[in-house]
Parts: structure tokens; sequence; C-alpha cells
């Protein structure tokens, strides 16, 4: 594991917390969770977020989360997906990148 993974991409205990408010919880059958804000990300390891940091950290360096980016478009050829277009959500400046094995 590459000990400056928190700091190369944001993910850590207070950007979990912080985002979990933000995020709805999809399990409807529970009455605390008809509300329009749940408790999907959690830093107990238990949730989405913590699932796709631990894959990403399994693929070493040939995979990244960007922080602070949203993907706008996806780029084809041949009619594969092979690439994103991606928006810095600051700046607002777009950029494609290349995928290989999955966007």
């Amino acid at each position: 594991a590459d000990p400056n993974f928190s700091e190369k991409t944001g993910i850590n205990e207070k950007n979990i917390k912080f985002l979990s408010g933000l995020m709805p919880s999809y399990c409807a059958e529970h009455p605390q969770d008809l509300c329009p804000t749940g408790k999907v990300l959690a830093p107990d390891g238990s949730t989405t977020s913590k699932q796709l940091e631990k894959a990403v950290r399994s693929f070493g360096d040939k995979s990244e989360i960007r922080m602070g980016t949203q993907v706008v478009d996806l780029v084809f050829e041949n009619g594969r997906v092979i690439g994103a277009v991606i928006m810095d959500v600051k700046t607002k400046e777009t950029k494609k990148v290349r995928a290989r094995n999955g966007v």
C-alpha cells in the first residue's frame, strides 16, 4: 500500500465524514432512511467509498481517484468506451483521459 495514498487522493476520515452527510442512503425499507440524506459513506470500512478505495489500492499505480473532478462525457472509439472527458470543478477546464481495462 502507498503510504501517501491519502495525501495524493484526498481520501481521509474527515472527507469521508463530510461526504456521508451529502449522500442518499438508498435503503428506503428502513424508516430512518426515508429522509432525503442518509449514511451511505461511513469511515468504518463497510461502505461504497471504502470499497472503492480498496479496489483502487489493489491496482497500485495503474489506477487513481481524481478528487475535484467530474466525468462530463465518455470518449468512444469504434463503438467502445476508451476514456472519459473530465472537468475540474473549480476551473471548469476539461480534458480527455484514456482508460484501459475500465472507465
